[in-house]
């Protein structure tokens, strides 16, 4: 009969593995071959910590490069996207003050302007603010149960008329989609969603909202006829501060924050902005949310998994889902 031993190979403070060796010799291993084994399993363990240290480093590098990234575009977005609405309203409220005797028609037009020109202004303020917020975890949301389909019908009403861009909403006669979220910031999702549809539309064309149940979910679509997006850059979407530009879109007013804000806002609320897109044949946005009701509630309970490091994160979510949890 032979022998084996089994040492096992620390990392950090956990097992990693185990080293088993085999030999086919009565007698088993001696003192001095036992040691030689720890020692190498203590090698092995150091190469494998080693290994983990430098993947959290490299992790961590990223993670560096992309906050420097994101600095090195706000300082971009402040110097160049603020300069445009900020000359505009120097320039107009120059011209009111050069001609204060000016018809009331003219001055009019030039207070609507200033008004418009601060008006973006204020919007790139406040989505800087709120992409600073949802990086630092300060972002309240407000859950409860609200209709989904009843805010989308208000958001696509209070939706301002544009012939060039009517909206076409597509739902279910009077049924009620009880959804479970912050009503708000979903709302605000569909204001950006259709925002965008219309500014990346210059040629025109209807743009169609769709609300329908899918299984346990409220599924929301938005289409539209416009430029498009290459399959190539739907990675830079999401991203804070990154903007597709095309010779089609470049007098598109934006500041890339928009579709991040609303991607992340749709995270906090287990799901993802998905888009379906080509180049010159429009695009389909489109987010799901849990329906709140009796089939919803079939479903085994949810647990968040709250832990500092990913490999007790991984086993905590293995042994809650073997015992039935979501």
């Amino acid at each position: 009969s032979g022998s084996e031993v089994a040492i096992p190979i620390f990392s950090g403070d956990e097992v990693a593995a185990v080293l088993n060796v085999e030999k086919n010799e009565p007698g088993g291993f001696d003192h001095g071959q036992v040691i030689t084994l720890e020692t190498l399993a203590d090698g092995i363990g150091v190469v494998l910590r080693n290994a983990e240290l430098y993947q959290a480093l490299e992790t961590t590098n990223a993670k560096l490069v992309e906050l420097d990234r994101m600095k090195s575009e706000l300082v971009n977005i402040v110097a160049h996207d603020f300069r445009a609405p900020l000359a505009g309203v120097l320039g107009h409220a120059e011209i009111l003050e050069w001609r204060p005797d000016a018809p009331r028609e003219e001055r009019i037009e030039e207070a609507r302007s200033i008004i418009h020109a601060a008006t973006h202004m204020a919007s790139l303020v406040d989505k800087t603010l709120e992409t600073t917020r949802l990086e630092s975890g300060r972002m309240p949301f407000d859950f409860a149960v609200f209709d989904l389909a009843a805010l989308t019908r208000d958001v696509v009403g209070r939706a301002v008329a544009d012939p060039a861009h009517p909206l076409d909403l597509e739902m279910a006669d009077d049924e009620p989609l009880p959804s479970w979220g912050d009503r708000d910031r979903i709302a605000e999702v569909l204001d950006n969603l259709i925002s965008n549809a219309v500014k990346y539309s210059p040629d025109g064309g209807a743009i169609r909202v769709a609300v329908r149940r899918e299984g346990d979910s409220a599924a929301v679509r938005v289409t539209d006829r416009g430029i498009g997006i290459d399959p190539a850059d739907f990675g830079r979407l999401f991203r804070a501060f990154s903007r597709v530009r095309t010779l089609r879109n470049a007098a598109v007013q934006g500041s890339g924050l928009g579709l991040y804000i609303c991607d992340r806002i749709i995270r906090a609320h287990g799901g993802a902005l998905d888009v379906e897109s080509a180049s010159g044949e429009g695009s389909v946005f489109s987010f799901a949310l849990p329906l709140f009701g009796a089939e919803a509630q079939t479903r085994g309970p949810v647990i968040l998994v709250a832990a500092g490091d990913e490999r007790t994160r991984r086993e905590v979510r293995r042994a809650a889902e073997e015992q039935g949890y979501a």
